[in-house]
Formats: structure tokens, sequence, C-alpha cells
């Protein structure tokens, strides 16, 4: 069966799996637009996608560096899009190399709060119990097995040997006081 066919492929906007439903349309992802395929060029449209199976779905994506490397999709707003409507942002990634070091990559809780290009917050927390940077998104799992029973998701806490009273270590769960007279901490 010969998917239907439409009098004009640039009103097709909508999506490529739209576009790839019919028959003379093809879905450009360098430009996010639904062409005629007999007057896509090679050189402007490299990979135009003719059926849907060959269309990328953004929303498969869950890290910056994954989404950038997807063709036709940009990481806004700690989330992937189709370029097309990623252009709304005041903040759009399309290559990878302007992606956020990955959560796992930062080692203190300070460069693990660093909020993301888009200015909307980090996509990361600092689990305290193990002086780790994970993921919020695994946040959940992690906990579920008392792993990571103390995260800090705003602001990072001076660490306890930082503490030189016991009225102010006293105010930190996680510090307990112990008196030295050659080290107090």
């Amino acid at each position: 069966m010969r998917p239907p066919t439409v009098g004009n492929c640039s009103l097709l906007t909508a999506s490529c799996s739209a576009c790839a439903t019919f028959a003379k349309c093809g879905w450009c992802h360098v430009t996010n637009t639904c062409v005629e395929r007999a007057s896509a060029s090679p050189l402007s449209c490299p990979s135009l996608a003719i059926d849907s199976s060959s269309c990328t779905s953004c929303e498969e994506h869950f890290s910056c560096r994954d989404c950038t490397q997807a063709l036709g999709c940009a990481w806004a707003g700690n989330r992937c899009y189709p370029k097309s409507r990623a252009s709304g942002f005041s903040s759009t990634i399309t290559n990878n190399t302007q992606c956020p070091s990955a959560c796992g990559d930062r080692s203190q809780c300070g460069e693990c709060l660093i909020r993301d290009a888009s200015n909307s917050g980090s996509l990361c927390a600092w689990c305290s119990a193990s002086n780790a940077c994970i993921s919020r998104g695994l946040f959940t799992g992690i906990n579920a097995y008392g792993q990571c029973s103390s995260v800090v998701t705003d602001v990072c806490e001076a660490p306890c040997a930082a503490h030189r009273t016991l009225d102010e270590c006293s105010k930190h769960d996680r510090c307990g006081w112990c008196f030295n007279e050659v080290s107090p901490s």
C-alpha cells in the first residue's frame, strides 16, 4: 500500500513522522523542514527521512551530549527538543562541546551544583554520604537502597572540619563534635 500524497510538502511542519508518511515528501534533519523528495539536494539535505523509521525522536534523549549528537535535536531548558521547537528558548545548545560536564565527572559539591547553560538549575545533586555528584533523575533509584540518604541540590555545606565551635557543628546532622586540644574538630 502506497503512502498518501499531499499537494505541498512544506505545509507539513508538525514533525518528521507526519512528513515521511507522504509519498513525495521527506524530512530534512538539517533544516527541520518537510521538503519534496525530488527537489531535495544531497548538499543541502544529506540525510532525508523518507519513512517514519528514519525519524529521530528527540524526546528519547535525556542528556545534553546524547541530544546534540542526534540529527535535528537541540538541548534547551534541561530537555531535548527538535531544533525547530528549541529556537524559542533563550539558551539553546546544538553542539555537544557546549554541553555542561556530566554529573559523574564533577568531583566537588560546588562544581556539581553549577547551573547549566539555560540557567534553569543543575541537573545534578551532591550525595553527601558518598561525596559524589549524581544525576537528579537517578536519585530515587539510588536512595531506594539507602546509598544516599542526604542529598544537596542548592547550596553546598562547608565540610565538618570547617566548623570551629560546638554550636556551629551541632547545626549539621552529618557532623559530630569531638574535642581535642591539639586539633579541635
